[in-house]
């Protein structure tokens, strides 16, 4: 549905249910309704989390009603677009100032499996930089080794094979990767993992989401500290 403002967007599903006290649970991170000993659904417990976080920085807001045993409605509204005016967002913020392409013919390489992230990437960098894609451990180490990439953009979690810190270890061994940044993706850092991805090799890392705007800032900063 629309407003003048705002767009709204409900999804149903006929599923366990939620009880009243574990509405703002499901939305924390590493958590389900079904936990502990009892937990009788997979997944991270991160898919709320991170959806929650990508509408937040749209500006809107999610929500959910639900009742044990018959199902869920989440809504998600969003603020509408002013295309008349373009120098504001929605919820009446500054829009995102994009940095200034400083080399295009920087040439990165994207080691991401998921077809979306993947899309988005793309799109936030053209004209910025030259990007070629790899969904997996192995398919970017064959990549290193047939070009030396000003920088690479490793996903954490990618799926089956390698992960990505195995990766990016294999990838610092090839012959002219040893000072070439390797920044980190992930969706979450728990306490621990920015030292476990600085002593794999990688030079820095990046939370999803993030604005286009952080990711390119990041990238100009990486390559300013190899010069």
């Amino acid at each position: 549905s629309k407003s003048a403002k705002k767009t709204v967007v409900k999804i149903t599903d006929t599923g366990i249910g939620i009880p009243e006290e574990h509405k703002e649970q499901i939305f924390e991170e590493f958590r389900q309704v079904s936990e502990g000993f009892s937990r009788g659904f997979e997944g991270t417990g991160l898919g709320l989390t991170i959806t929650k976080k990508f509408v937040e920085k749209m500006g809107g807001k999610i929500t959910v009603e639900s009742e044990v045993g018959v199902g869920s409605v989440f809504s998600i509204e969003l603020p509408l677009v002013d295309v008349s005016l373009p120098e504001k967002e929605q919820n009446g913020e500054p829009a995102e100032e994009k940095p200034v392409p400083e080399n295009t013919e920087t040439e990165i390489l994207c080691v991401e499996d998921d077809y979306f992230t993947t899309n988005f990437i793309g799109h936030i960098l053209k004209g910025y930089f030259t990007v070629s894609f790899a969904s997996n451990g192995l398919e970017a180490i064959d990549k290193a080794k047939s070009k030396l990439f000003d920088l690479v953009l490793m996903d954490i979690n990618l799926g089956r094979g390698m992960n990505g810190v195995d990766t990016s270890k294999k990838i610092r061994k090839l012959e002219g990767y040893a000072e070439v940044p390797i920044v980190a993706m992930t969706a979450f850092a728990m306490k621990g993992d920015k030292e476990e991805f600085l002593s794999s090799g990688m030079t820095n890392y990046i939370s999803k989401p993030f604005k286009s705007s952080e990711l390119i800032n990041l990238i100009n900063e990486e390559l300013k500290r190899n010069k």
